[in-house]
């Protein structure tokens, strides 16, 4: 079934779905089994290449009103026939199809509307068609297409208040007029009918010349080049938001741990401190330029949509028209170009975010080390001024303590001394000019 409905779907230009709906509906409705449906395609496209209705439209039709003709003692043939003749003049297989399952069960005594039997059908149309045209066959209705047929041959022989008693009586208010084109062409109901049965391997031939046709090869090249689009884009777009988001995860895989470790803390509040104006431009400058870059990357992304719409309206284009397909290729062209620019600019922007969050840290981790090696400094010369310090108090000590035992004359042993005292005090000044150089 599946292989048919593509066949359907070629010689009748219309989708794979509604080609299997229809074939559904006409083995359906028509009670055939699946070793039919060649037949119906060849049906459907017999009569659709010779009369004034297309093969699609012949499908719609039978989707409406398969089971009522069925219903009403008619053949494939003869529906088919049927929708060619009234088609001629309508020119809407849709109003066709719905027409005639209204008209089919008319002609059978009920009514569409309440389902009812309609009393007095088989009297009124006897007597409409002065006692001509009975709807019955002994006990049994004949088919519509028969019906009609017989109504169709004396047609020009009623007057026109019978003919437009039996317009209204067989096809009700609102199918009048595609009642009256079938019985005006019903030559060509007959000849679509004839068609239908000597139709055999139509739809086989169809195909063969729609698949060797330029058109085939044309939608065939149109359909590669719009997968090999879609693959490229969708490829690019996926390989640039995981390099992105592989880049952000990167960057933040070095930087939060370093943010949990207290001394890390304890640098970075120094750092802020010691530097908060500096921060503070810094990090505005930071921002502005992440502001900048992300309203850049948002530009660039809706520069990307606008290109693969206006890529898309270029292949609609294309698809429409069977003309210009050398100038609609170099539109397609040049929108690639300027799509795939865009997506190049997106990742350039990317980069430079990327790039810019790494230079501040590096910076930020540089000023820290700074600080660490300042501080470092000044506490190895806390430590030294620390000693001279010590050092200094300690002989200042000593010297105290010999100045005093010299100041009153007296040595270790107890003697008064004349001279040494003197000299020695001179030489406690040399001692103490390291200390206070205004001393000595």
């Amino acid at each position: 079934l599946a292989k048919e409905a593509i066949i359907y779907s070629n010689i009748g230009d219309i989708g794979i779905e509604d080609a299997t709906n229809s074939i559904v509906s006409t083995l359906s409705g028509f009670e055939l089994g699946v070793e039919s449906v060649r037949h119906v395609l060849d049906t459907a496209n017999a009569v659709g290449n010779k009369f004034a209705i297309t093969t699609g439209g012949i499908g719609e039709a039978l989707q409406r009103s398969a089971a009522s003709m069925n219903q009403a003692n008619n053949s494939l043939e003869e529906t088919v026939g049927l929708y060619a003749a009234a088609n001629k003049t309508i020119q809407n297989s849709d109003i066709v199809g719905t027409a005639f399952k209204t008209i089919s069960m008319r002609l059978r005594a009920v009514s569409e509307e309440s389902g009812e039997l309609i009393s007095g059908m088989r009297e009124d149309i006897l007597s409409l068609t002065q006692m001509r045209v009975d709807i019955m066959d002994g006990e049994n209705f004949k088919s519509t297409y028969q019906i009609l047929k017989e109504i169709a041959g004396i047609w020009d022989e009623l007057s026109e208040l019978e003919q437009s008693g039996l317009t209204d009586k067989i096809a009700g208010r609102y199918h009048g007029n595609v009642l009256s084109a079938a019985i005006q062409n019903f030559d060509d109901a007959i000849a679509a009918m004839e068609t239908g049965l000597n139709s055999r391997g139509s739809a086989v031939q169809e195909n063969e010349r729609y698949m060797d046709s330029i058109q085939a090869k044309i939608n065939s090249f149109k359909e590669t080049v719009v997968g090999m689009w879609e693959v490229t884009l969708d490829t690019n777009v996926i390989k640039d938001v995981i390099d992105f988001g592989t880049a952000v995860a990167g960057v933040l895989e070095k930087i939060l741990p370093l943010l949990n470790n207290p001394i890390i803390q304890g640098l970075l509040f120094g750092s802020i401190l010691n530097n908060f104006g500096g921060a503070v431009k810094s990090a505005g400058s930071l921002l502005n330029g992440l502001k900048s870059g992300f309203s850049s990357f948002l530009n660039i992304i809706v520069s990307s949509v606008t290109g693969i719409k206006d890529f898309s309206s270029v292949w609609s284009l294309a698809k429409e028209s069977g003309q210009g397909f050398l100038a609609t290729l170099k539109a397609v062209e040049g929108q690639a170009v300027l799509t795939n620019a865009a997506v190049s600019a997106g990742t350039i922007a990317v980069s430079l975010i990327v790039s810019g969050l790494i230079a501040g840290f590096s910076h930020l981790a540089q000023s820290q080390q700074k600080a660490v090696d300042k501080a470092n400094e000044l506490v190895q010369t806390y430590n030294q001024e620390s000693k001279a310090i010590s050092d200094n108090i300690s002989t200042v000590k000593s010297l105290e303590e010999e100045f005093t035992r010299l100041s009153k004359g007296v040595d270790d042993y107890g003697v008064t001394a004349i001279f040494a005292p003197i000299v020695r005090k001179r030489a406690m000044r040399t001692d103490l000019k390291p200390v206070n150089p205004k001393a000595a």
